[in-house]
């Protein structure tokens, strides 16, 4: 999973709260963007 590999960049490798929560935010706008998408070409935009 790319975001897991993206938080070792930033969270040292024994941090798994770190970890957990920059999985999460990664999660989190990557599905903000699949909605905005979603809803791009709903409108026909």
């Amino acid at each position: 999973m790319h975001a897991w590999r993206a938080s070792g960049v930033f969270c040292a490798a024994r941090d798994a709260d770190c970890h957990a929560s920059f999985v999460r935010a990664w999660l989190d706008t990557a599905d903000t963007i699949a909605r905005a998408l979603r809803i791009g070409r709903w409108h026909g935009t």
